[in-house]
Formats: structure tokens, C-alpha cells, sequence
């Protein structure tokens, strides 16, 4: 199941630095098994259990470390899978491909500036009706600020040269606030908690949410640091609402939660964890 359907159009939290990966948002909660300054915990299982329909979509993480290897997302009693792989390049993701059933769909190439900051990505689609398509996008920083624009272009897996937009983003505490698109009136606007996020210690947590925001085939990931509490997605004067509630472990990372839509609750959402063990010197 790709959660895309609960919160189109969504990106969160996403803060580029020159560092390869989260390691500086790594917690270690005093109550870990071990005990261990050098334990990360990781979300290790997501369970989505719909109220409409009594569907329930199970996702499983694997890593290397703290790298990100797979997500699978699967349904019990069917064959039906989605699943995203990393590839990695001197510990920077330069590659992800996206499934379906086992048929490679679309994958993503990544590039960096010399300042290790990501610069650009591009998205490769395979026969969108009855032809490839890919799309590159260019983020473009702000100087003296974490705001930034990304302009999009159009084409096909040879060369993308026909702009297709841009869209800006707003960034308060190390998290999106809102994400905007000039060529149109409608913004989204983000609130959050200030707990812990189900994804945090995850290695280039920021650039994987920003690049599944810009697929057909990827996953919604939400929150590199905290929680998003509250949407509202104004398209051009009617407002959409979701909203999330989250119960929390005593190390402030949640462990279930209740994802309304329009005061409506659509689904329940239990999470589970590992820890990465570091060797200590």
C-alpha cells in the first residue's frame, strides 16, 4: 500500500546540510536495552489497519546500520507488494528503485554539489502512457536561509528540458512549514509535535522524503525530526484537513497513532522498533 493516497502532495521536513547522513539527530534513550551511548533506534515496522474497509498494509525496513536498504510494503493474505531499494555511493544514496509486484517501475538517480549538499535528482518513469518519461528536478537554496525552490523539468530518459514548474519551500525549526506553487493559489501548510519522529536516526532521512515526494512509485515518509500533527492543503480557497493523533513511548517516539481525515478517522497506525548497535572504541 503507498500511503501517497492520505496526503497527496506532501513533503516534510527537509533540511539539506553537508553531512552524509542523520547521525547528529541520533538519540539514545536511557532505557534501551544495553544501555549503550552507541545504540540508534530505528523503526523496524509499520502496521496501517483502515476503519473503512478492514484493510490491513504491513511496511518492514532494513538496513545496514543506520542506512536505509528496503522498504517492503506488503498485505497479508496477498501476493501484492510495493518496495523501494537504496543503493549507496561513499555512504550517500546516488540511486533508488521503486517496485511494484516485483516489476521494476520507475528509479531515481542522485547528485551532490563538492559541498556533499544534494543538487539534483532525477526520476525516471517507466511507459506513462505508452512512453518513458523521466524528470529532473534542481533545488536552488536560499542564501542565509533553510528555504528552497525546485524547479522541474520534462523529458524523456535521454535529456529533460522542458520546465514543468516550480514548487517553494518554507522552513521553520528544522521542519517544513508550508510548501507552495506560484503557478497556481493552492499551499500547504504543516503543523507538528515536538516528540521525536518515527523516522528520525534513518541516514539522509531529509533527502529520501524529499525524492518519494517527487515520485509516482515511492513512499509518503513523514517527519525527519518531529511528528506532523496537523495539514491543511489550501487549493485555492477550499481547505483540506488531516489531522494525527500519537500515543508515545517514554523516550517520546510514538508508538501508535490515528490519522483523521476531515475529523473523520481513516486509519489506525501501530509502530515498532530496532536498534542499530555502533561499536565503541
Amino acid at each position: 500500500m503507498k500511503f501517497k493516497n492520505l496526503l497527496p502532495l506532501l513533503v516534510l521536513i527537509l533540511v539539506f546540510n553537508c553531512s552524509s547522513d542523520s547521525d547528529s539527530n541520533d538519540d539514545n534513550p536511557s532505557d534501551n536495552p544495553g544501555d549503550n551511548p552507541g545504540n540508534t533506534v530505528l523503526i523496524e515496522e509499520i502496521i496501517y489497519n483502515y476503519v473503512s474497509d478492514d484493510d490491513v498494509y504491513i511496511q518492514s525496513f532494513s538496513y545496514d546500520g543506520n542506512k536505509l536498504l528496503s522498504i517492503l510494503d506488503s498485505e497479508p493474505d496477498s501476493d501484492d507488494t510495493y518496495e523501494a531499494t537504496f543503493e549507496y555511493t561513499n555512504d550517500r544514496i546516488t540511486r533508488i528503485d521503486n517496485y511494484v509486484d516485483g516489476e521494476l517501475m520507475e528509479y531515481v538517480t542522485l547528485e551532490y554539489g563538492t559541498d556533499g549538499i544534494l543538487s539534483s535528482f532525477t526520476v525516471f518513469i517507466f511507459d506513462i502512457d505508452g512512453e518513458n518519461v523521466a524528470i529532473r528536478n534542481e533545488l536552488n537554496y536560499e542564501d542565509g536561509s533553510s528555504n528552497f525552490d525546485i524547479d522541474s523539468y520534462r523529458g524523456d530518459f535521454t535529456s529533460q528540458t522542458e520546465f514543468s514548474g516550480t514548487t517553494n519551500y518554507t522552513v521553520q525549526n528544522g521542519n517544513i512549514s508550508s510548501s507552495a506553487f506560484p503557478d497556481t493559489d493552492s499551499i500547504e501548510s504543516f503543523q507538528y509535535d515536538t516528540k521525536n519522529s518515527v523516522y528520525k536516526n534513518i541516514s539522509q532521512i531529509e533527502t529520501i522524503i524529499l525524492v518519494f515526494h517527487n515520485t509516482e512509485y515511492g513512499f509518503d515518509i513523514y517527519g525527519a525530526n518531529n511528528n506532523i500533527t496537523q495539514l491543511d492543503d489550501d487549493q485555492g480557497g477550499i481547505i483540506y484537513t488531516e489531522t494525527f493523533e500519537y500515543t508515545y513511548n517514554s523516550d517520546d517516539y510514538p508508538v501508535s497513532a490515528m490519522y483523521y481525515d476531515d475529523g473523520v478517522l481513516d486509519v489506525n497506525v501501530e509502530f515498532s522498533y530496532q536498534l542499530s548497535i555502533s561499536e565503541i572504541d
